[in-house]
């Protein structure tokens, strides 16, 4: 049923519980994780950072966002399983539905449900609900236990 997983993390600390969810459905359903991580550029806004050219940034955003990935699959010590890692820059609730899915024929996007701050979005987070409306797939979001 799935042969593409689409598995969006960030450096939060559902992203190994994620993982956890995409290996299970990954290991039921012979499927490649495709594991996207969306450096938000909007987040740059520091003092540090306006030192730095923007492909200065992008550059650094995505060896961080790699090694992150990384370290994340070493931990899980999987095996059989095919990773394709994806680092985008842009806003994640367009980059994941309009440009990363389409591109890996993801059959179904696997995120986190997270909390945002103010009372806008009190049962999933604005990036979480943006991907619930407008995913061209299906889509499995995974609470806190």
């Amino acid at each position: 049923m799935y042969q593409h997983l689409l598995v969006c993390l960030d450096d939060s600390e559902m992203a190994p519980l994620i993982l956890d969810h995409a290996l299970d459905v990954a290991n039921r359903h012979d499927a490649t994780i495709h594991i996207a991580s969306i450096v938000d550029s909007r987040s740059w806004a520091s003092v540090d950072n306006y030192l730095l050219s923007n492909s200065e940034l992008i550059e650094r955003a995505r060896e961080d966002a790699l090694q992150l990935i990384q370290s994340y699959i070493e931990e899980k010590n999987v095996q059989g399983v095919t990773f394709d890692v994806v680092i985008e820059v842009g806003s994640p609730r367009t980059v994941i539905t309009k440009k990363i899915a389409p591109n890996v024929n993801a059959d179904v996007i696997i995120l986190g449900a997270t909390s945002v701050r103010g009372l806008d979005h009190l049962v999933v987070g604005s990036v979480t609900s943006a991907v619930l409306n407008h995913a061209p797939c299906d889509v499995l979001v995974v609470r806190r236990p």
